[in-house]
């Protein structure tokens, strides 16, 4: 009887050939499950999921991508990333990695687009329903975190069942909703006009639209 063959490392997963074209890297469980419902509906292009890693794993999500653009059968590579995340503010190999990006996705690295949402994805979701909330100076929020967004009031007054799974169903639905976010996540790109990129993650964000 032929011995099982012994199961692929971590290391070896990470560079195995891609079946499609189009890649998608998330942080987290909920951001694929909404971009699942999102092909269901024809509201954006079929993808590959990228290899799954932890959250803090951002050195091997890293190598993985720059492999990704170093293959020619890639035609497209999407990496979300939640801004308000520690591991991501903290991390110095994000931080040298985006701003290598910054300076080629015009030239060399034009098939990769990171979308960054400060805080988390739930913020794109609440530019579904409203404008951006703004504080005392009339400049949009941006909550620290996942959970000041959670615990403020806006997100609160405007998700009263909250967060999670049936949140992402609810939000993949309400197409209006997303025109108008849309429309929301674009003016927000006009706070990183002339700002330091030290200070990128001190401003509101919803790059998601880009998928769009």
């Amino acid at each position: 009887m032929a011995r099982p063959k012994p199961s692929k490392s971590l290391t070896q997963r990470l560079f195995l050939s891609p079946i499609s074209k189009r890649i998608i890297y998330c942080e987290g469980k909920h951001e694929y499950t909404y971009l699942s419902k999102l092909v269901d509906l024809n509201e954006i292009e079929a993808y590959e999921k990228g290899t799954e890693l932890s959250a803090s794993a951002i050195k091997l999500r890293i190598m993985q991508i720059e492999r990704d653009l170093n293959n020619d059968a890639v035609e497209q590579v999407f990496w979300i990333v939640d801004g308000g995340d520690e591991h991501i503010k903290e991390s110095s190999y994000f931080k040298k990695f985006y701003n290598k990006w910054l300076a080629k996705k015009d030239s060399d690295w034009h098939k990769l687009d990171i979308l960054i949402n400060t805080p988390c994805l739930e913020y794109w979701f609440l530019l579904h329903e409203i404008d951006p909330p703004i504080d005392s100076e009339s400049n949009p929020i941006c909550y620290a975190d996942a959970n000041a967004l959670y615990n403020s009031q806006e997100f609160k007054g405007t998700f009263t069942n909250g967060k999670g799974a049936q949140l992402v169903k609810v939000m993949a639905n309400n197409a209006q909703g997303r025109k108008n976010a849309i429309e929301r996540a674009k003016k927000l790109l006009s706070l990183l006009d002339n700002l330091n990129i030290k200070k990128y993650f001190s401003v509101a964000r919803a790059e998601f639209f880009r998928l769009f």
